[in-house]
């Protein structure tokens, strides 16, 4: 239950950070965006320790985690590539078998 309140403060946060950064300086003094930036960053901390306990919890099955949307960071590769590997497509031409 606390990782829904922290994922609910840190929404709040972001749209008030992005609004901030959107408008101008006027709308909220520079000490209060770099509080809310901070805040932001500290909340983001709590929620690694309970992030895949969280992910877990939707009981989301391992394909479709590895499916090529959920390999946007694979080393520095194309997502889609990265998957074909990843189920035993080579790095030939797209969708060539080794």
């Amino acid at each position: 239950m606390i990782s829904l309140v922290l994922k609910a403060d840190l929404f709040a946060l972001e749209r008030i950070h992005a609004d901030v950064l959107f408008r101008n300086e006027d709308y909220v003094a520079p000490e209060k965006e770099k509080a809310i930036r901070k805040m932001i960053e500290h909340l983001c901390a709590e929620l690694r320790a309970v992030a895949v306990p969280l992910v877990d919890s939707f009981g989301i099955p391992d394909e479709i985690l590895r499916a090529p949307i959920g390999l946007s960071g694979a080393s520095g590769a194309e997502p889609y590539d990265a998957y074909l590997s990843s189920v035993g497509f080579g790095g030939g031409p797209r969708g060539a078998r080794t």
